[in-house]
């Protein structure tokens, strides 16, 4: 029987156990540091390489505020435009040292935090002191859950078109005398 296991390693390396010690210092090179300046005076330190996992955070992180925005009913253009910037803030939470309130996804202290980093210069820096490649691949890993979320979004509207017509809301409220009298116009009663 030929062996269809495949080696990502040169065929002239012999291959080694993956140990934990191997781990570890694949880890440890994972959280290598950049330190710099800000606004002449600040030491801020910067994630070297983006985790996967930790781009994947920053993404849910950001739905997490979308979908505390969409429960608000007092939004407004100002509350909008805040929380498109929200993105630049929570990778700055995200790969930095920089401290941030303990609940990562509350919104207000997330927009006022948004404001002093960039009433203050600091944002602006910093996401300019990332790596490109790293904010290239937050950029594709974005792009990637975005099309994901329409496909998910895609089939939850299908499945709902499913089980439910179009013009009828998913969680109707009890049915009224009216609507029991003429199912065909559940708005008025015909006479």
């Amino acid at each position: 029987m030929a062996d269809n296991s495949k080696s990502i390693t040169p065929k002239s390396s012999k291959p080694k156990k993956l140990s934990a010690t191997a781990l570890n210092k694949m880890a440890a090179k994972l959280d290598e540091k950049q330190k710099i300046i800000v606004l002449g005076e600040y030491e801020v330190n910067l994630q070297q390489t983006w985790r996967k996992s930790a781009i994947r955070d920053v993404i849910l992180n950001y739905l997490d505020i979308l979908q505390q925005l969409n429960q608000q009913d007092d939004i407004t253009n100002t509350t909008i435009a805040n929380s498109v910037a929200l993105i630049d803030t929570l990778l700055v939470q995200a790969f930095t040292d920089i401290p941030f309130p303990k609940n990562k996804t509350d919104l207000n202290s997330l927009i006022h935090m948004t404001n002093v980093l960039l009433d203050n210069g600091i944002l602006e820096e910093v996401v300019q002191a990332f790596h490109p490649d790293n904010i290239t691949r937050f950029q594709q890993e974005f792009e990637a859950f975005q099309a994901r979320l329409g496909e998910y979004l895609g089939d939850l509207a299908i499945k709902r078109g499913a089980s439910q017509p179009w013009n009828q809301p998913l969680n109707p409220s009890s049915d009224s005398d009216e609507s029991q009298d003429n199912p065909t116009n559940p708005i008025t009663k015909e006479n």
